[in-house]
């Protein structure tokens, strides 16, 4: 199709780094954004709103953040198969037990004994260290290929109660399954960012189309989980870092999926 660059304008455009799968057992996510982006790609410049969204956005995706793990789910359903296949150095873990999770090992707030475990067997372990595992890595530098460097802090972790400038550029969405809710910024502890108020009002916006609930700092906030992508992306990236939970289920039934989850979302 034919937008606005085809037409010899330019525009100034926003990020979108959209993953999902990170969570092996969460089938719905995957299939809902590559269904997303073939509309993307299928409607530009027939559909106004999807052309207005590529002219004006960038769009990054991760499909399968979690390939391995994707692979043994999908030839193991039993496995509900959550952590990735880092062996570790315990291998009497039960089976299906080793690996890391790898939304407890993103390198910021990381090994915090509220929201993540450092008993190798446990289904939210963090890891021998921050951002060590291969697939955390892969999408740290990518990440931090994209969003500005202009608008990170020097030291992160030390300047955790400092806001961001209200031109700070660009989200992060981490898709789920499941819950129906919205997460965002502080996920380690129940506490607010300084930047909580724009945060919130952009939940407000997602939940106009599919009225999910909140789950954040003093507004249905659940359980701490530390080393987490979205408080990552905010922390370090500077970027509106939130997770979606999609549905009911991990292993979402295909009437659900279609008749809910789609047009909602």
């Amino acid at each position: 199709g034919e937008g606005v660059a085809a037409k010899g304008r330019t525009t100034e455009k926003g990020i979108l780094f959209l993953m999902t799968g990170i969570h092996p057992r969460e089938l719905a996510p995957p299939e809902l954004v590559s269904r997303w982006i073939e509309n993307l790609v299928d409607e530009y410049g027939t559909d106004a709103e999807v052309t207005a969204i590529l002219d004006h956005t960038e769009i990054h995706v991760v499909l399968q953040a979690n390939p391995d793990g994707r692979n043994v789910v999908e030839n193991d359903l039993v496995s509900f198969r959550r952590k990735n296949l880092n062996p570790g150095r315990r291998p009497f873990c039960p089976q299906g037990s080793s690996g890391v999770d790898l939304n407890r090992n993103f390198p910021f707030r990381w090994g915090l004994n509220k929201g993540s475990s450092s008993n190798q067997c446990s289904q939210t372990y963090r890891g021998q260290s921050p951002g060590s595992e291969p697939e955390v890595q892969a999408i740290v530098d990518y990440c931090r290929s994209i969003f500005p460097e202009s608008q990170r802090k020097r030291n992160p972790e030390q300047q955790i109660n400092e806001p961001y400038k209200e031109d700070a550029l660009g989200v992060f969405f981490d898709i789920h399954s499941y819950g129906e809710i919205i997460i965002w910024p502080w996920g380690h502890q129940n506490r607010e960012t300084e930047n909580d108020s724009g945060l919130e009002t952009l939940v407000n916006k997602f939940r106009h189309f599919n009225e999910y609930g909140f789950s954040g700092p003093d507004n249905g906030f659940l359980y701490p989980a530390s080393g987490a992508t979205d408080d990552w992306a905010y922390g370090t990236l500077g970027a509106a870092g939130m997770t979606f939970e999609l549905g009911n289920s991990f292993y979402q039934d295909c009437n659900y999926f279609e008749s809910k989850i789609v047009p909602d979302n």
